[in-house]
């Protein structure tokens, strides 16, 4: 195994844990979806309906989306600018683009 996937593997486990150790027994809505950014620096996934990104390296997570609806299944762009993720928005599953720095998500289909 290499060093970087033993960093990744540590990091999922740990933020699953304070995921896990901070979630009532009634609402428990589970960390899914992981993806890691093309450069090893940072993980997208989805937590409580939204996506999230974290360091790689552990850290606090940062929000990428927040709407109502439930946004799921991160991916990455090869250069790492932007996060495509699936979204029922408008009542079906359609694909939206969210730059990783901030900023609203653009739906690229309907």
């Amino acid at each position: 195994m290499t060093l970087q996937f033993l960093k990744f593997t540590l990091t999922l486990v740990c933020l699953m844990g304070t995921v896990w150790s901070s979630a009532d027994a009634q609402t428990k809505t589970w960390v899914r979806y992981p993806a890691i950014s093309p450069d090893g620096s940072q993980i997208a996934f989805s937590y409580l309906g939204d996506i999230w990104a974290v360091p790689s390296e552990g850290g606090s997570a940062r929000m990428i989306t927040s709407h109502e609806g439930f946004e799921r299944s991160p991916v990455w762009s090869p250069d790492g600018k932007t996060i495509a993720f699936m979204a029922d928005w408008n009542g079906s599953g359609d694909v939206y683009l969210a730059p990783n720095a901030g900023g609203p998500p653009t739906r690229l289909t309907y």
